[in-house]
């Protein structure tokens, strides 16, 4: 099976959550977005059991990010040297109440950077700026609670997904996304607008592949 890239849910509070790889291959970037609630950590282990209270842990934690009860959001981007072989199970553990988000691991290096939406209801239209040219492959919401849609169009909403028409067909749609998530492969130039929806308070998570520029 072809290498991939795996989208996790930080659930907040005190928990792991457990992510089965498919292929044999070697993640390299871990990008974590979560939501500083309170103080706790999140940490990237071969382990099942979380070493989050340990100030030296073991060589099967790979990385760790802080967090904080500033009630903001922060994002990190970490290189990171993590093989896997199919059917491995990897886990991502985490501390403090409230602190959800969303860790994405992939094999390519500072080319898949992700962008998290946190929404605190349900809310239409937040739009984004692409800075450089590349593809949007993967959208993902965190539960079945919340679905998502990214369009080219403000006026396509997360309300029209909710109850859909036999008419509500959008050429300006697209990805819609409800709990695991959506691989897309839609191209995306320099300076393009995008907005996304969501139906009701949490996150989602756009992942991005960029395009190498060529050098004379």
């Amino acid at each position: 099976m072809a290498a991939r890239s795996y989208i996790a849910d930080i659930a907040g509070g005190t928990a792991t959550v457990t992510v089965q790889c498919q292929a044999t291959q070697t993640l390299k970037n871990a990008t974590f977005t979560w939501v500083n609630a309170a103080a706790g950590k999140i940490e990237l282990s071969y382990s099942s059991t979380s070493q989050i209270g340990t100030a030296q842990p073991d060589s099967n934690v790979i990385a760790r990010v802080s967090a904080s009860a500033g009630a903001n959001t922060a994002a990190v981007q970490i290189p990171i040297k993590m093989p896997v072989k199919a059917f491995q199970s990897i886990y991502v553990h985490c501390t403090g109440a409230g602190n959800l988000g969303s860790a994405v691991l992939s094999q390519q290096l500072n080319m898949t950077p992700s962008l998290a939406m946190l929404f605190s209801a349900a809310a239409d239209g937040r739009e984004i700026v692409i800075d450089e040219d590349c593809v949007l492959v993967g959208v993902h919401s965190n539960g079945n609670t919340v679905r998502g849609i990214v369009s080219r169009d403000p006026k396509t909403t997360a309300t029209g997904i909710s109850a859909p028409s036999a008419t509500s067909a959008d050429e300006n749609i697209i990805a819609t996304v409800a709990g695991f998530g959506t691989n897309v492969s839609f191209p995306l130039g320099k300076d393009s607008r995008l907005f996304v929806s969501s139906s009701a308070a949490g996150c989602v998570t756009l992942s991005f592949q960029l395009i190498p520029q060529l050098t004379t």
